[in-house]
């Protein structure tokens, strides 16, 4: 059985622009407490690997800087508008030059096209390689975890035998260590 709706006051919204400001159900509207209710952003995080033309160091301030530069010469003031919200680079290692930049979902495809763009990082010549995008920081970093793996396998697979005999002992002995 349906029970029937009767307005009983006044609605409590401050600015009365919704239910043409009487109440249907409870101290609030419906309309107003749907507006108050947070909703998650979702975030997309590119694992870019930073490539120095002179094997120099970088800050991530520096690569910041480099990537706002690029979405706006590429996308001009809509692309930094709409990326400015989520953008953040959150995990920076200048030793792996390995770095996480972080983008709200939706925008992250200006970021996408902006980030093989950039020539300069803090004034000296860089490209920066997207290497994957992940949903979240975790899967990122397990992406990074094998993708390290990977590399590893190709350096010793390049190794002469007498390289390859000492890497070999050196990782058994780092294994024992553990």
């Amino acid at each position: 059985m349906l029970a029937a709706v009767t307005i009983r006051s006044k609605c409590l919204c401050p600015r009365q622009l919704c239910c043409y400001g009487w109440l249907t159900e409870g101290p609030r509207c419906f309309v107003y407490s749907v507006q108050e209710d947070m909703v998650r952003f979702k975030k997309r995080y590119f694992v870019v690997e930073v490539v120095p033309e002179n094997h120099s160091y970088f800050r991530w301030n520096a690569l910041y800087k480099a990537v706002v530069e690029s979405v706006k010469r590429l996308h001009g003031d809509f692309g930094l508008a709409a990326t400015a919200p989520g953008f953040h680079v959150k995990y920076c290692n200048v030793e792996t030059r390995i770095a996480f930049v972080s983008v709200g979902r939706g925008p992250h495809l200006l970021v996408a096209s902006a980030l093989p763009l950039i020539t300069e990082i803090g004034g000296q010549a860089a490209s920066v390689r997207t290497i994957h995008v992940a949903a979240s920081m975790k899967q990122g970093f397990l992406f990074v975890k094998k993708y390290h793996e990977k590399k590893l396998k190709e350096l010793e697979a390049s190794l002469n035998p007498v390289e390859k005999q000492r890497w070999r002992r050196e990782k058994a002995q780092a294994m024992r260590y553990r």
